[in-house]
């Protein structure tokens, strides 16, 4: 096998595991599946750094991207998902906060299901 094709069946599965991730986090919006979306981002986006000398700059920029937009998204619902969880780990009855930051990752999700 040469290495353009190792290249390219890796990128392959790596896209294909970020596909399933975008329409399961779409679909699902809950800290997993965004969490998840996050590390298929993160692993899509190295293979992309690690065989970029192999890809054509202009998809590889413009995939780079996108990327970095949607990992932006799924940030935030993720730092929501983490200040929730950690309101319960602490056992804070503020309905005030609560209902806030629930809000707030409803907002974020919106935005995460615009781009994803």
């Amino acid at each position: 096998m040469t290495v353009e094709a190792f290249a390219q069946t890796k990128l392959d599965l790596l896209r294909r595991r970020l596909d399933y991730q975008v329409r399961r986090a779409r679909k699902l919006s809950d800290a997993r599946s965004v969490h998840d979306l996050r590390v298929a981002i993160r692993r899509y986006g190295q293979g992309l750094k690690l065989f970029r000398e192999l890809l054509p700059d202009q998809e590889t920029k413009k995939s780079r991207r996108r990327l970095r937009k949607i990992l932006k998204a799924a940030g935030a619902v993720r730092n929501l998902d983490i200040a929730l969880d950690l309101m319960r780990e602490a056992r804070c009855r503020d309905e005030g906060l609560r209902r806030r930051l629930m809000n707030q990752r409803r907002e974020a999700r919106k935005a995460l299901k615009c781009l994803a």
